[in-house]
């Protein structure tokens, strides 16, 4: 969690980031790990169920794609969002796509949702490991 000083003005506004590794080679095996990264209570769902950033309008998901198949792991959250997107509050048309903010990024994705308290978008970069 980042936070950042405003002066005097309290609580200070802060930006979350939650970490997560996908496409992971264990001693047994290849693992996606992408459905834990989406719909995992520990994944983007902690954004969804208000229990990080509750009254910001973004947050961000930090992807460690550890086969380095960046846009692999790209398409494979987009298709889990896409499956999921009333879960994640998604809306009917754009679910997950390039960034708005970050134009020509490539390596930067967000999802819109609509949460209780307001519009909220993750931001999710990917890097590879």
């Amino acid at each position: 969690m980042f936070i950042y000083s405003t002066g005097t003005a309290k609580p200070w506004p802060y930006f979350v980031v939650e970490t997560k590794r996908i496409h992971v080679t264990f001693p047994s095996g290849w693992k996606s790990l992408v459905s834990e990264y989406v719909t995992s209570h520990q994944g983007m769902m902690c954004f969804i169920e208000g229990r990080y950033a509750s009254g910001l309008a973004s947050g961000g998901m930090l992807a460690f794609v550890f086969d380095g198949e960046i846009e692999k792991a790209r398409s494979a959250v987009a298709a889990v969002i896409e499956a999921n997107y009333k879960q994640l509050r998604s809306g009917p048309k754009l679910r997950f796509g390039p960034s708005s903010l970050l134009v020509g990024e490539s390596r930067v994705s967000e999802s819109p949702h609509l949460l209780t308290q307001g519009a909220f978008n993750i931001y999710h970069l990917f890097i590879p490991v």
